[in-house]
């Protein structure tokens, strides 16, 4: 069941490197998105700009990230340095919790 799963999660994800390192070639409806949202945790604007847009940019990306350890790998280091700077509360508290997921799905990643 699990390698049912994990051949599911990789057919979304079937993709060759794209964009900013992330996976955007690809066919699959996550890999279309992936960019997209990596790009948008990255940009200063939001990073600065209203805090349910980070967090909702955010709370995507760990979703994104919990389907693929590569790329959970790959955009591991900017989630921790959002976390870092994160002013709200609610959002900081979110991230632990998707960290949480992250350590218990990829435990060698995190």
């Amino acid at each position: 069941l699990d390698n049912a799963r994990e051949a599911a999660e990789a057919e979304l994800l079937s993709h060759a490197a794209g964009v900013h390192g992330s996976r955007a070639a690809g066919k699959g409806l996550v890999a279309a998105y992936a960019p997209v949202v990596v790009a948008l945790c990255g940009h200063p604007a939001v990073a600065s700009g209203r805090s349910l847009l980070r967090g909702a940019a955010l709370a995507a990306l760990s979703r994104l990230m919990a389907t693929d350890a590569s790329f959970c790998e790959q955009h591991l280091q900017l989630l921790f340095t959002r976390l870092r700077g994160e002013p709200d509360k609610g959002t900081r508290a979110a991230l632990m919790v998707a960290l949480g997921d992250l350590a218990f799905r990829f435990p060698n990643a995190v």
